[in-house]
């Protein structure tokens, strides 16, 4: 055993970090969100191509027309346990970056749309199996890695994944988490609120009902009541639910007294939190607001979670794509994946393992909830770098996750007697 310990220390130290930092370049020099031509088109071909090149069994798997996710997989001999490796192609819009795809090195740190979330995740991971290969690795279990397309959208990669397979007996979602494990993470509810009105002329505003200040006064009591309910509510890892008011539309006209006004909201959930609670919760409150104002007639719905528009969600239903649920995450910190993990921190990274929960959402929950594959999510980088303008992963973060990957997928899937 402990022979075995030190060959798998030993083959999770075979990175050469120049080129580790040379294949995230790569990647995040390839621009992957969803208003590029062909979106995830070119960096899955890079993928596949690259991994091809080192004799990793790879394919394509059809999501929607001409979008894929990178399949690749080491074969085990069937007698140890899988594990399966989770990360996203796509990144968000680069918005305001003055040189998003550059992927510059500077102060130890590679720059760009995707360095943190989550190309850096995936070089890691695609890293990992070209070492595998290359030591000629044989693994009891398998390894298998998906590239998955549309995270940032409705996650429809993962969906086919959760349908399709392949799947394994656990998984890693590589999300940056500077490499905290995170066995928990908030769900999403996008809700609407219909208020409706009675439409008048603005020169006699009393024949009518304004939706618009309905739809204020409910906001003002949702921020009081709601934020106080929620309040009450805790989890060991995530703390509160929250919420916040995203959206409002209303009115055609300052001459004309609008009767309609909408309110659209992002509620984080919490483990054990349900749709139809959420809903609930919401209604009675604007039931409450109706007590005091009876000329207010307001409904809350759910709304699909991800689609920014009518247009695209018309278009997503066009190629029989659906909205998944986006429940809260959560796995027991001594389920197998953790233990691993745990033990690969401190072995390889001199730090202390920490368990943390994410505000944020990832597809580790569509393949814990709906795949049953428990699943956590670590990975280099900051999740305050996503999404922002001056986003970046450290060098040295990278090159530490990268160790990390190797030795729990040696540990998780078993070292063949030579």
């Amino acid at each position: 055993m402990i022979k075995k310990g030190l060959v798998i220390l030993d083959i999770a130290g075979k990175i050469n970090k120049d080129e580790l930092v040379a294949l995230c370049r790569q990647l995040i020099k390839i621009p992957s969100h969803k208003e590029v031509k062909g979106q995830e088109g070119e960096i899955a071909w890079f993928i596949k191509k690259t991994l091809e090149k080192e004799n990793i069994d790879t394919e394509f798997q059809e999501v929607a027309s001409g979008r894929c996710n990178v399949i690749a997989k080491i074969e085990g001999t069937g007698t140890g346990s899988s594990l399966l490796f989770n990360g996203h192609m796509d990144t968000v819009r680069p918005h305001g970056m003055t040189d998003p795809y550059g992927a510059k090195v500077k102060g130890g740190r590679i720059w760009g749309r995707g360095a943190a979330d989550m190309k850096a995740g995936l070089a890691g991971m695609m890293y990992t199996l070209m070492v595998l290969k290359r030591e000629r690795i044989k693994l009891q279990g398998s390894l298998i890695l998906a590239a998955v397309v549309g995270e940032e959208n409705v996650s429809e990669g993962t969906q086919k994944l959760v349908m399709d397979g392949p799947l394994a007996e656990m998984a890693i979602v590589g999300e940056p988490t500077s490499l905290s494990i995170v066995t928990a993470h908030r769900g999403i509810e996008w809700l609407e609120i219909k208020v409706k009105g009675k439409s008048a002329h603005a020169g006699v505003p009393e024949r009518g009902v304004n939706a618009i200040v309905s739809a204020a006064k409910i906001i003002y009591t949702l921020e009081k009541k709601l934020s106080f309910i929620l309040s009450k509510k805790s989890h060991p890892l995530l703390g509160s639910p929250t919420f916040n008011v995203g959206k409002i539309r209303g009115g055609i006209r300052n001459s004309v007294v609008p009767e309609l006004c909408t309110i659209q909201l992002d509620r984080r959930t919490i483990p054990g939190e349900k749709t139809p609670d959420v809903i609930k919760e919401i209604q009675e409150i604007i039931t409450e607001v109706k007590k005091r104002h009876a000329e207010i007639d307001a409904k809350v719905s759910a709304i699909p979670v991800g689609p920014e528009s009518e247009d695209e969600l018309k278009q997503l239903e066009g190629q029989n794509i659906k909205v998944p649920p986006h429940e809260p995450m959560e796995i027991s910190p001594e389920s197998k994946i953790v233990t691993v993990l745990k033990e690969a921190i401190r072995q390889l990274t001199g730090r202390k393992p920490q368990i943390k929960g994410m505000p944020g959402w990832t597809d580790a929950a569509l393949l814990t909830n709906m795949a049953k594959v428990p699943s956590v999510v670590f990975g280099p980088g900051d999740i305050l770098q996503a999404h922002s303008n001056e986003e970046w992963v450290e060098i040295e973060e990278l090159v530490q996750a990268t160790r990390v990957y190797i030795y729990t997928a040696l540990r998780v899937c078993g070292l063949k007697r030579r």
